[in-house]
């Protein structure tokens, strides 16, 4: 994240759903920021949608953005709408096996050609 905010000169803020916090990328370098969450294993940018148009790119001094990111992270851990990737454990959606370790899984898949997996 510090390589692409010097490189696109913007400040980064990941908001992690899991842990409701915010990780801030180039803080106090620049004067626009770009918010992103976190789901535990994709990040996806944030847009602000008013009547007029879609932004991703905000003021880095506007706080009300950040905390309304907050809320959402707030909400959507509410909604477990995040990956614990270090206690996640998989099942197989072909069959429904189970499995605690990926590596479990992706031989399963090696075995039996399934390859729909979920988390549970």
């Amino acid at each position: 994240m510090s390589i692409l905010c010097e490189h696109f000169r913007v400040e980064m803020d990941v908001v992690d759903i899991q842990h409701t916090r915010v990780e801030k990328f180039g803080e106090n370098k620049f004067q626009n920021r770009i918010l992103l969450i976190y789901d535990g294993i994709h990040y996806d940018p944030l847009l602000e949608d008013s009547s007029t148009k879609q932004r991703s790119v905000f003021p880095a001094n506007d706080d009300e953005v950040l905390a309304r990111a907050l809320v959402l992270a707030e909400s959507e851990k509410s909604k477990r709408q995040y990956t614990d990737a270090k206690n996640f454990k998989l099942k197989c959606l072909v069959c429904g096996k189970a499995f605690a370790e990926n590596s479990d899984a992706m031989q399963h898949a090696g075995e039996t050609k399934h390859i729909n997996f979920g988390e549970y």
